[in-house]
């Protein structure tokens, strides 16, 4: 173990890092260095070229997340939604047609016709007989077949044509433009709210824990030959990727680190870090990758920690489950101020140490 004091008269991480039993805790210009034997404090930090090289000072942008499945999505949402309507329509009517009664009435349009011959037959009072019924107009049955109407011409009649009338109900009409019009609202809405989210297309700021292998390795080789429970801190660095086309801000961020069904240790994000000694909100911009350190609160039993050892080391298999639970401020537009929260609850992960997904990371992009 080195030399407490000695610790801590190193003020740079470089200094700290020569230095035999010490280690450096905290950003690369503001943490502080700390014997190995100090717990309390950190058991083990991001290595300083790592804090210099791979933590991102201010955001990066990379792009904005996929809207193709909210496409696809919507398109079938709306072709349901039509299908819907259309069988509300169907039903409607069929409905309509069933409480409703038919009547037939003379069609209006030959009133005006009627009225003329009537006129003109009043005129010709003393014409022939045989010819006294040319122009008179005669009303047939609703029944009346083609043959009947043939003949009505035949002997110089006219007929008025009857037209059907549906009588239906009074609730039975408003019943039925009701259903229209909450069809057609309904349809609006939905059109809507799928034009809206293909544009937004929200989605889960992803989150990773950026170790590389090496890092990995020196911290899990304080969990050789346990003499008890590991207890201490691990500062770890994370990324955080804003697929999303609007800023968000990390209000809260909580999570557990599993190994198989043991809760290992537990973690906090909160919304301000440290950039260049000044205290400084979270935010992530959108389609932005943003860098921050966080402290892992590790509580490992003597045996878990020797099956973690061995799983790294010597079968290279060690998987971790992540659970993570976070508060997000949403920045609509172009203030600064948060416009409202929203909490999301990520399913456990599982994460294999040896190969986890690491293309959010700076230094795995600038490579």
């Amino acid at each position: 173990m080195g030399d407490i004091n000695e610790c801590h008269g190193s003020t740079s991480c470089h200094d700290c890092g020569n230095i035999t039993g010490c280690h450096w805790c905290g950003d690369a210009s503001t943490g502080k260095c700390y014997s190995d034997s100090e717990s309390f404090t950190c058991l083990w930090s991001t290595p300083c070229s790592e804090l210099e090289k791979c933590l991102r000072q201010e955001a990066e942008f990379i792009g904005y997340g996929s809207n193709y499945s909210y496409i696809v999505n919507g398109f079938i949402a709306i072709c349901v939604v039509l299908m819907l309507s259309l069988c509300c329509t169907i039903v409607c009517s069929a409905f309509v047609q069933v409480t409703s009664s038919v009547s037939y009435a003379d069609d209006n349009r030959y009133y005006e016709l009627r009225e003329i011959d009537e006129n003109e037959g009043n005129s010709d009072e003393d014409e022939d007989e045989g010819n006294s019924h040319e122009n008179d107009i005669v009303v047939l049955p609703e029944n009346a077949n083609e043959a009947q109407v043939l003949q009505s011409y035949d002997d110089g009649w006219r007929y008025i044509p009857k037209i059907a009338q549906l009588n239906t109900p009074r609730k039975v009409k408003h019943c039925q433009r009701f259903a229209h019009i909450s069809c057609a609202v309904f349809t609006f809405a939905v059109i809507v709210t799928v034009l809206t989210l293909i544009f937004t297309s929200p989605h889960f700021p992803e989150f990773t824990v950026c170790a590389s292998e090496v890092d990995w390795s020196s911290m899990l080789k304080t969990f050789k030959n346990p003499t008890g429970s590991i207890q201490g801190k691990y500062i770890l660095q994370a990324s955080v990727y804003n697929p999303n086309k609007f800023d968000i801000s990390m209000v809260n961020c909580t999570g557990t680190f599993k190994y198989k069904s043991t809760v290992i240790g537990r973690f906090t994000i909160d919304n301000t870090h440290k950039v260049n000694g000044k205290q400084k909100e979270f935010i992530v911009p959108a389609g932005s990758v943003g860098d921050i350190l966080f402290v892992a609160d590790l509580d490992v039993g003597i045996s878990s920690a020797a099956y973690m050892y061995a799983d790294y080391f010597y079968y290279n298999d060690l998987m971790l489950k992540v659970k993570t639970e976070t508060y997000v401020g949403v920045m609509a537009g172009s203030s600064d101020e948060i416009s409202y929260h929203t909490f999301y609850s990520l399913p456990e992960e599982t994460i294999e140490l040896s190969g986890f997904d690491d293309s959010i990371c700076k230094c795995k992009l600038n490579n």
